[in-house]
């Protein structure tokens, strides 16, 4: 596991309460004045622990939330930001209006954030129906939607999309941790006429050439 040291702002980190500072795996708790960032690629870096060296990107989500709700969300823009720039991404010569759904307001932010960073313009909704609303309203180029949420999921809000006169053209891409088998996803592209498909949690390369299918792009370094 390959570990970067990164800068943090500790002043606000320190606020966090004690048991959310603590190792999932051992209990001991992070060195938070020197903290040793994780090197995988899913989309949300986590710390990893000084005492067992294991960092918590496979712990459960409940903790992972928990973690990262009484940290400031600048705190997990600088972090992504800082991943996005380790790698060849993808930057839009053209910026497009993206709109993101997901019900998960942790997950909604760091997609948020990412393609940010890749030259995009983004708006958020935390479920199909207001989702669909901004859509209707603003007519973004691109829609990316969690699969199971509240008051209206994101294939039908896919669906109703690609169904209205503005949205015949827009593409859709379902990211999903729950609906994954091989009827699920044949469903999701013939019945709610989805365009493309990812699973979470989300790995930025995916994500980037998911974004590279859906239009046109310019690699940056």
């Amino acid at each position: 596991m390959l570990a970067v040291r990164l800068p943090l702002l500790v002043d606000d980190i320190m606020n966090t309460h004690a048991s959310n500072s603590r190792c999932h795996w051992c209990a001991k708790p992070f060195d938070l004045q020197n903290p040793i960032w994780c090197g995988c690629d899913g989309i949300s870096r986590t710390l990893v622990c000084p005492s067992c060296l294991q960092c918590f990107c496979t712990a459960p989500l409940p903790y992972k939330r928990r973690f990262w709700s009484a940290a400031p969300r600048y705190v997990r823009e600088h972090v992504d930001r800082f991943r996005t720039a380790s790698i060849k991404v993808e930057r839009c010569s053209d910026p497009r209006l993206i709109l993101v759904v997901d019900d998960d307001e942790l997950n909604r932010s760091l997609v948020a954030t990412v393609l940010e960073s890749w030259g995009c313009r983004v708006m958020t909704a935390a479920d199909g129906q207001e989702g669909l609303l901004l859509f209707l309203r603003h007519q973004p180029d691109i829609v990316i939607t969690d699969a199971l949420m509240p008051k209206m999921d994101g294939r039908e809000m896919a669906l109703r999309i690609k169904n209205s006169e503005q949205g015949a053209n827009t593409k859709v891409i379902l990211m999903t941790s729950l609906y994954t088998k091989f009827q699920h996803r044949a469903e999701a592209f013939k019945s709610f006429r989805v365009d493309d498909f990812l699973l979470k949690p989300l790995k930025l390369p995916e994500l980037a050439a998911a974004m590279q299918r859906a239009m046109p792009m310019t690699e940056v370094a």
